[in-house]
């Protein structure tokens, strides 16, 4: 992934691995019925999760380790809507642990702390498609 990036002109410097979180299979399979869970498991998610942090370590790119940090977090399920897919609290860590790494990278190649906005706010051009989509 990264090589593809890199092939597109993005900097190995701008990009940020992040790691797969735990998972429950458990929980998943319960949501989804058998013939829709995924062959995997908890253990293989730890292997995954730990080959992305060597693969990043290995080319120079920042990683961020959240399977650790989803793991070591007191709330564990509820971190999770169905074992796999992140609650609206996993979704809260996941952004608080990541940011601190966008901001960085946002400062070091453009000289600010902050974010621009690059297309419109969609409050402003909801009428639009609302009278497109009522017709």
């Amino acid at each position: 992934m990264v090589e593809m990036l890199e092939s597109s002109g993005i900097k190995k410097e701008r990009v940020i691995l992040v790691n797969n979180p735990t998972y429950y299979h458990d929980d998943f399979s319960e949501t989804k019925g058998e013939d829709m869970v995924p062959c995997r498991s908890a253990e293989s998610a730890a292997t995954y999760a730990a080959a992305c942090l060597e693969a990043g370590k290995e080319i120079g790119v920042t990683s961020i380790d959240i399977h650790k940090m989803f793991a070591e977090d007191p709330r564990g399920r509820r971190l999770f809507t169905d074992g796999l897919h992140f609650s609206p609290s996993g979704s809260e860590l996941l952004l608080n642990e990541i940011w601190p790494f966008i901001e960085k990278k946002v400062h070091e190649f453009s000289g600010t702390s902050s974010l621009e906005q690059q297309l419109p706010y969609w409050m402003s051009i909801r009428e639009t498609f609302k009278t497109k989509c009522s017709k």
